[in-house]
C-alpha cells in the first residue's frame, strides 16, 4: 500500500491511477531482474494439441509462491487508497476484495500460461518433406524432428522464450518479466516439449490426446501434463470412422496412466541404445558382486532388465485401469482385435510435471561442475 501512495504523490503523476499503474509498472520491470535468484519452485503447465491431431506441445511456467498471485494487485491497491482518502470506511470491504483476489484469482498467470502455450502451437507448420516417415509438422521449437529422431523430444526453451507472444507484441520473455513485476512473485519460463507424428500410412490414421492432472480451473492447465499419440492402421474407411472415437479415449485414458506411472519411453525400441548399456552395466556390476558363474550373471542382469524395461517403458507397465494388471501392451493388442485394426501403437509420449525441468536442470549443472572438477552447483 506504500508503493502505491508513492506512486500517487510521484512527480508527474498528480494522483492519476493510469499514471501512477505506470510508474509502479515501469519500477517493477526493473525490480523484476533482483528477484531473478529467488527459488521458483510452483507453477503450472499448459498442454495444447494441434487440430491435425499430429503434434502439440507442454509447456512449463514457475513461480514462487503456491498461491500463483495473479490478480491485479497494483490496481486493486491503488483504488483501495483512493476509497480511503475518500471514504475510511470502505477499507474493511476494499481490504477484503483484494485479499480474495489475491488467494483464489489466479487468472493473470493462467492466462501467461495459455498464451504461452499458444505461441508454441502457432509454431508447427507443414512440413515439405516427402518421406512418409518425416513428422507432417516443423517446428523452430523442435529442431531436431526429423525421420530419425523421436516423435517426442525436448524443445528449444531459448527459441521460445524470443518469440512473439500470441495476440501480444512482446517477447514471451519479456511478457514473464512484465508479470513478475505486477505481482512481485519470481516467475520463470522453465521448459518446452513437442510431440510431432510423421503422417499415418495409408488407410491409417493418428490421434494425440492431452490429460492433465491436478487440473487449475481451465482446460489444458495443471500440475501434469500429458501428450500422447497413437497410430493405427485399418483395412476399410469404415474400420477408421468407427476407430476414431475409441481410440481418442483410449489415447487419453493411456495419458492419465502416463501421468500416474511417470513412464520414460513408449516402447522397448525408443529405448537410446546408450541408456540401455549403461542400464545393462550397472545392473551386470550388481550380479556380478554375487559371485555367480557369467552364464547365470547374464540370465540375471536379463531378467533384472524386464524389471527396468516394467519401470521405464509404457508398453511394459501394469496398466493403472486394469484390475488384472495387464501390461499396456496387452491393453492395445486387444484393443486392435477389438477395432479390426492391422496395426496400433503409441506413436509419442510427453510428460511433464511442475519442478521436473528445474531438477534436470540442477542435475545437469551439478555433471557439468563435476566434469569441471569443480563443486557442485548449489540447489536453486
Amino acid at each position: 500500500m506504500m508503493e502505491c501512495r508513492n506512486a500517487l504523490l510521484a512527480e508527474g503523476v498528480n494522483g492519476d491511477v493510469e499514471k501512477a499503474s505506470e510508474w509502479l509498472r515501469k519500477k517493477g520491470i526493473a525490480a523484476a531482474t533482483k528477484k531473478a535468484g529467488r527459488a521458483a519452485a510452483q507453477g503450472l503447465v499448459c498442454a495444447v494439441v494441434h487440430p491435425s491431431n499430429l503434434a502439440g506441445f507442454v509447456v512449463e511456467v514457475s513461480c514462487e509462491g503456491g498461491s500463483q498471485v495473479c490478480c491485479d494487485v497494483v490496481r486493486c491497491g491503488l483504488d483501495w487508497l483512493i476509497s480511503e482518502l475518500a471514504n475510511p470506511s470502505a477499507k474493511s470491504f476494499l481490504q477484503l476484495n483484494c485479499e480474495t483476489d489475491f488467494v483464489s484469482r489466479n487468472e493473470m498467470f493462467k492466462d501467461l500460461a495459455v498464451k504461452l502455450g499458444e505461441t508454441a502451437l502457432a509454431t508447427l507448420a507443414p512440413s515439405s518433406a516427402a518421406d512418409a516417415a518425416t513428422p507432417a509438422f516443423t517446428s523452430p521449437l523442435l529442431p531436431s524432428a526429423t525421420a530419425a529422431a523421436p516423435a517426442a523430444q525436448q524443445g528449444d526453451l531459448a527459441a521460445l522464450q524470443a518469440l512473439p507472444m500470441s495476440g501480444d507484441a512482446a517477447s514471451a520473455s519479456a511478457a514473464v518479466t512484465e508479470l513478475v513485476a505486477k505481482v512481485r512473485e519470481n516467475m520463470v519460463l522453465r521448459g518446452v516439449a513437442g510431440i510431432a507424428l510423421p503422417p499415418p500410412p495409408p488407410g491409417g490414421f493418428s490421434v494425440v490426446a492431452r490429460y492433465v492432472h491436478n487440473s487449475a480451473g481451465t482446460p489444458g492447465l495443471g500440475a501434469i501434463g500429458v501428450l500422447l499419440g497413437l497410430q493405427a492402421v485399418a483395412a476399410t474407411p469404415a474400420a477408421v470412422e468407427a476407430a476414431v472415437p475409441a481410440l481418442q479415449d483410449l489415447a487419453r485414458k493411456l495419458a492419465m496412466h502416463a501421468a500416474a506411472s511417470a513412464p520414460v519411453y513408449p516402447n522397448r525400441e525408443d529405448v537410446p541404445a546408450e541408456a540401455l548399456e549403461q542400464q545393462r552395466a550397472a545392473l551386470r556390476a550388481e550380479a556380478a558382486s554375487s559371485g555367480k558363474p557369467a552364464a547365470i550373471v547374464d540370465r540375471m542382469v536379463e531378467g533384472r532388465l524386464g524389471k527396468y524395461y516394467a519401470e521405464a517403458v509404457l508398453a511394459d507397465q501394469p496398466y493403472v485401469l486394469s484390475e488384472e494388471g495387464a501390461p499396456v501392451r496387452k491393453v492395445l493388442e486387444e484393443a486392435r482385435k477389438k477395432l479390426g485394426l492391422s496395426t496400433l501403437r503409441v506413436a509419442g509420449l510427453v510428460r511433464t510435471k511442475v519442478g521436473d525441468a528445474a531438477k534436470a536442470a540442477d542435475a545437469a549443472a551439478e555433471a557439468a561442475a563435476a566434469a569441471a572438477g569443480g563443486a557442485a552447483a548449489p540447489l536453486a
